[in-house]
């Protein structure tokens, strides 16, 4: 009995329309799924910026009230 065995009946009894379908998903997934971890990896990123960019705002609003109370 060939591994293959299963693969080759579900795929030999598909229209060619619906087996160029599943050639497309099979190709797809992957890229999806870099994409979207692409993208996350991005927002961790802006997420983390943004954070230092609010302490830089706060710092530089209290800086002047530090200058004065010296």
């Amino acid at each position: 009995m060939n591994i293959f065995y299963l693969g080759q009946q579900v795929i030999g009894n598909l229209k060619l329309s619906h087996k160029f379908s599943v050639i497309l998903a099979l190709l797809l997934l992957p890229m999806i799924y870099a994409t979207v971890e692409i993208v996350g990896s991005f927002r961790a990123n802006i997420t983390a910026w943004d954070t230092k960019l609010t302490g830089a705002k706060l710092i530089y609003t209290l800086h002047p009230i530090r200058i004065n109370t010296a």
